[in-house]
């Protein structure tokens, strides 16, 4: 497996930082042309690694498509992308950032089907998110996958190696890829598989999953709109608990009013969009669309609005709060180790702590009291296991700054 690297000289830095994190992630070669070899050689070469590559990615800056550069018959970029286009590779874009191609019209005829193509943002302060993006993106819609590793010894020194014998036998059976990270317990294991374990089948009391109570994992986009997507999640979670109705919450309306610009960059506070969401209401997507930065559909109002809202702290409080089915919004710390989540979403956090990149807004789901996880949901679909992630309390503890329910 190969992915060809298709890039401006002057993008050299940033390409050279996205390659060494791409060849940690997948489980593939990474070609990028680095070397000085004679031109006649290189043409070859060039040429023959991109015709047996499984996928080419180009990093998109300002200098890709300069006019001077781009519209030249013998301009690389253009050589590259027309060829990879002509073979029908696929084809994903990683925008420095988070810059797209221009439009069709003003691009050589043979790269214009370049704008169809999936571009993944990378944003000041967010590289390793955007690493995992674009690696999450490229095993779906290439045949290039992650590294995975299935960790036998740890489970078999922990008496389960009947249980992964048996999930390990129906999993190639069905021709699935497996991955045990080394701290997930066998049952985690089984579930991701989607086969019920016999071995025990009373779940302590400790274990609760509210995820199914959220609706579904949406996506903020590289816009910074994740607290608008948490306050959706937490208010749908109570609706469907206490007003027995499944409805789906503008996460747009929650962070245009709580101070959000319509570029989606500016941010808002968690006591802002929860003062929002009790004394103006939250508006139904239907009435204000994700993709409407300013404002809802003429002559539509707010839907729902919440009775109150309490700051809870530490990890009893938020166990409580999810025994009573109360999901819980949190707003953590991120810094590189979050944004490094493995194939099931499972992250971990360094000590000492690495660097703090910013603030997110996430909703703790569920809790495992045999591995003392907590179980949260992100406003990524493509981030950890479909939008989902795990972490102990003691780095949830890290990275958390507060937690609120609500009451409806």
């Amino acid at each position: 497996m190969k992915l060809f690297v298709s890039y401006r000289r002057k993008d050299w830095p940033f390409t050279q930082s996205l390659v060494e994190k791409l060849r940690q992630q997948l489980a593939a070669e990474v070609f990028v042309d680095v070397d000085s070899i004679h031109e006649d050689d290189f043409v070859h070469n060039l040429m023959s690694e991109l015709a047996t590559c499984e996928a080419v990615l180009l990093v998109v800056s300002p200098n890709t498509f300069a006019p001077d550069r781009i519209n030249r018959p013998d301009d690389w970029v253009r050589r590259e992308v027309g060829r990879a286009l002509e073979l029908g590779k696929p084809l994903i874009m990683a925008g420095i950032d988070g810059l797209t191609p221009p439009t069709a019209d003003v691009l050589p005829e043979e790269i214009r089907a370049i704008t169809n193509k999936q571009c993944i943002a990378f944003l000041p302060d967010y590289f390793d998110a955007g690493v995992v993006k674009l690696a999450n993106f490229i095993e779906k819609a290439t045949p290039i996958k992650r590294r995975s590793t299935v960790y036998l010894q740890r489970a078999i020194r922990a008496g389960a190696g009947l249980v992964v014998l048996v999930a390990l036998t129906v999993g190639l059976a069905f021709g699935w890829s497996i991955l045990a990270p080394k701290t997930m317990p066998t049952t985690t294991l089984i579930q991701s598989l989607g086969v019920s374990s016999t071995l025990n089948t009373q779940a302590p009391e400790s274990n609760v999953d509210l995820s199914g109570d959220i609706g579904e994992i949406r996506d903020q986009g590289p816009e910074g709109t994740a607290i608008g997507f948490a306050v959706a999640y937490t208010l749908q979670a109570a609706i469907k608990e206490n007003l027995h109705q499944t409805v789906i919450l503008s996460p747009r309306g929650i962070y245009f009013l709580a101070g959000g610009d319509s570029s989606g960059q500016k941010g808002a506070s968690v006591t802002d969009a929860l003062n929002v969401v009790q004394t103006k209401g939250a508006y139904l997507e239907a009435d204000w669309p994700y993709s409407n930065k300013t404002g809802p559909l003429s002559g539509r109002n707010p839907s729902y609005r919440i009775k109150g809202y309490s700051q809870l702290t530490g990890k009893e409080q938020i166990l409580k709060a999810l025994r009573e089915k109360k999901v819980v919004l949190t707003t953590i710390q991120v810094n590189a180790d979050y944004f490094r989540p493995d194939l099931s979403g499972e992250i971990t956090i360094a000590s000492p702590l690495k660097p703090i990149q910013g603030q997110t807004a996430i909703c703790v789901v569920g809790y495992n009291g045999q591995t003392d996880v907590f179980k949260f949901a992100t406003s990524w679909r493509d981030w950890g296991a479909e939008g989902f992630g795990f972490i102990q309390t003691a780095d949830l503890e890290k990275l958390m700054t507060s937690a609120y329910i609500v009451e409806v």
